[in-house]
């Protein structure tokens, strides 16, 4: 039986269904997307100069995301990330 109190989390594996997040650290806001299942070391994907988030090919990252956690982000003052 399953623990009714806590619902079970479902794993995204889709890029393009992974919704964008930010944290904040060090007073900079960085935007992020996070995918696959958790646990383990996670797979952090660095994009090359200026690109943003939607510059990730979901044909790269999603057959990676289904054995994997993975997460992207914006460099510091590019796309939706500040500083």
């Amino acid at each position: 039986m399953g623990n009714t109190d806590t619902p079970e989390e479902t794993v995204v594996t889709s890029y393009s269904k992974a919704p964008a997040r930010t944290v904040t650290a060090g007073g900079v806001r960085y935007a992020y997307r996070e995918l696959g299942p958790k646990g383990g070391i996670p797979v952090v994907f660095f994009v090359h100069l200026a690109a943003t988030l939607d510059n990730w090919d979901p044909r790269i990252i999603d057959p990676i995301a289904k054995n994997r956690h993975v997460i992207t982000f914006d460099q510091p003052g590019v796309g939706a990330s500040t500083g």
